[in-house]
């Protein structure tokens, strides 16, 4: 990794060794070549004089134009960022990456990186970390990193809900880079484990998958365990990428929590945002949810544009109480897809559940009674369960213990006797009327009468 005065010579040198036909051909044909070059995973990425896309799988880059900024890619919100030598932030447009300047902040970050909920940057002089503000570039301190001696092969991560950095120290020679967590809210890093990469400049979470890119030649991109820090290397890149970004369609929130509501009623609307973060359009097929989510409306065409966004109102109905899982799904042609928003509620109310569903007495006398047979009468909800009425039909007759009201996850016993006035095969219900949902719950009965 070179210093921040090394790696600003070498920009300007590498830049004037570039072909303006190239930029030119690039800047109208590179988008289209990506479809057909590649077939995996794709994320933006950077070096120190080109921006483009990177198939993760197999490394191959779609040139999408000029970059002369080698601090790092950032992406939240749909919106793709990077900071240059000084103290700047700048917008970067997702068909050909030329930069719109966002502001300035009291620090010059050396490396940016970004959950799906901030933007965030090191500062290498004091390894502190800070937050960025995405709309006008200030920098707040959250603190000290913890870390000491870090210059070679920084990476800081990107699409992730974990911020990640992967550092080196020049001062140990041959040693890997180690993977660590950091804390968004005060900056301190805990260690993962070494990566056994000489250097690291840029990482990005793809399906569910952690990619990082090698500082040192041979250029490959690798693949990091989240939990031991292990790389595992892949296929090899022509270019040394110190950025690397989310591309396609990507959904901000990844998950919505609504707040617990009773069974049966509708909770306000939700909004998910679906932003096309790439260079060529995205065709969307179908929205869809699942569980007891649904999404009344969205603004969302079938074709969306380059940078564009649209919005997806989802609402939650629990039909039982407890907690309720679901999905928001997008299906679309852009890498990746279906993209998925994990979606989570709970239901207040009581729930009644019978057990057994099925009680056979076998063979009984007529005119005797059975030996009772019991049916256990249990509140899964987390409120308390009004009952209103139990009862059997003959040749059955049921007594029970429950009474009129039944606690939350408490349980009473219902007991059923079999009394057959004639021979032959007969059926029956026990029938238990509350106010949970699918009242009544039910209980098939057999038996048969004999004749002594």
């Amino acid at each position: 990794m070179l210093h921040q005065n090394q790696r600003t010579a070498r920009n300007q040198a590498r830049r004037m060794l570039l072909p303006a036909w190239i930029l030119v051909f690039c800047s109208f044909a590179c988008a289209d070549l990506a479809q057909s070059q590649q077939t995996g995973p794709t994320a933006y990425m950077q070096s120190d004089t080109l921006c483009g896309i990177v198939d993760l799988t197999n490394g191959q880059v779609t040139l999408l134009g000029t970059n002369e900024f080698g601090h790092g890619l950032a992406e939240i919100n749909g919106t793709l960022y990077t900071t240059d030598d000084n103290t700047n932030l700048y917008s970067l447009s997702p068909i050909d990456c030329s930069p719109t300047m966002v502001g300035t902040g009291a620090v010059a970050v050396y490396k940016i990186g970004s959950t799906a909920s901030g933007l965030y940057g090191l500062d290498i002089s004091t390894l502190n970390l800070y937050s960025i503000n995405p709309t006008t570039g200030a920098t707040t301190l959250l603190g000290p990193t913890g870390l000491t001696t870090v210059n070679r092969g920084i990476g800081m991560s990107t699409g992730s809900a974990t911020l990640y950095m992967a550092v080196g120290d020049l001062s140990l020679s041959g040693q890997p880079n180690m993977l660590y967590s950091v804390n968004t809210t005060t900056g301190a890093a805990t260690l993962i484990g070494p990566t056994g990469i000489g250097g690291i400049d840029a990482m990005v979470l793809e399906n569910g998958v952690l990619y990082a890119a090698s500082a040192d030649p041979p250029y490959s991109i690798y693949t990091l365990d989240t939990s031991t820090g292990t790389g595992t290397p892949g296929a090899p890149t022509p270019y040394q990428i110190t950025g690397l970004a989310p591309a396609g369609l990507i959904p901000t929130p990844l998950s919505l929590t609504f707040p617990a509501r009773n069974v049966g009623t509708t909770s306000p609307e939700k909004a998910v945002t679906v932003a096309n973060v790439s260079p060529a359009s995205i065709t969307i097929s179908n929205i869809a949810t699942t569980g007891d989510f649904g999404s009344p409306s969205n603004t969302c065409e079938s074709t969306l544009a380059p940078g564009d966004k649209c919005r997806i109102k989802v609402a939650f109905t629990p039909t039982q109480p407890g907690k309720r899982t679901g999905g928001l799904i997008v299906t679309d042609d852009a890498p990746g897809s279906p993209q998925t928003v994990a979606l989570t509620g709970t239901g207040l109310g009581p729930g009644a559940k019978l057990t057994p569903k099925t009680l056979n007495f076998g063979t009984q006398p007529v005119g005797t009674d059975s030996q009772p047979q019991t049916v256990t009468l249990t509140n899964t909800g987390n409120e308390t369960l009004n009952i209103e009425g139990i009862a059997s039909t003959p040749p059955f007759s049921q007594s029970n213990t429950c009474g009129v009201t039944l606690a939350a996850k408490a349980s009473c016993t219902i007991f059923v006797t079999f009394d057959p006035s004639s021979k032959g095969a007969q059926t029956g219900t026990l029938s238990v009327t509350d106010d949970a949902p699918g009242s009544p719950q039910m209980v098939n009965l057999r038996g048969t009468g004999t004749v002594k």
